[in-house]
């Protein structure tokens, strides 16, 4: 779990570019998406549950590789997350 979190703290510092709509490069948009998911399955609270559903929001919104069917699935996790 610590080797997974220096990888993504790695990933942020060395990709910290945007591109013309203000979004994050793709290495950061996917380290922001596993840190999120990783804190939320850690602890499942109310704060952390909304900022995994934010980092998959950017996620969907910024990425340039994801298929129709890979956004139809986040959205429907998003959907389903229970952030009450």
């Amino acid at each position: 779990m610590r080797t997974l979190f220096y990888i993504i703290i790695a990933l942020l510092i060395t990709s910290c570019e945007t591109d013309e709509n203000g979004c994050p490069g793709e290495l950061t948009l996917t380290a922001n998406l596993l840190e999120a998911e990783v804190r939320y399955t850690a602890n499942s609270s109310t704060e952390n549950c909304l900022a995994y559903k934010e980092a998959l929001t950017q996620y969907i919104d910024c990425s340039s590789f994801l298929e129709d069917f890979e956004v139809d699935a986040y959205l429907e996790i998003i959907t389903l997350l229970p952030c009450t």
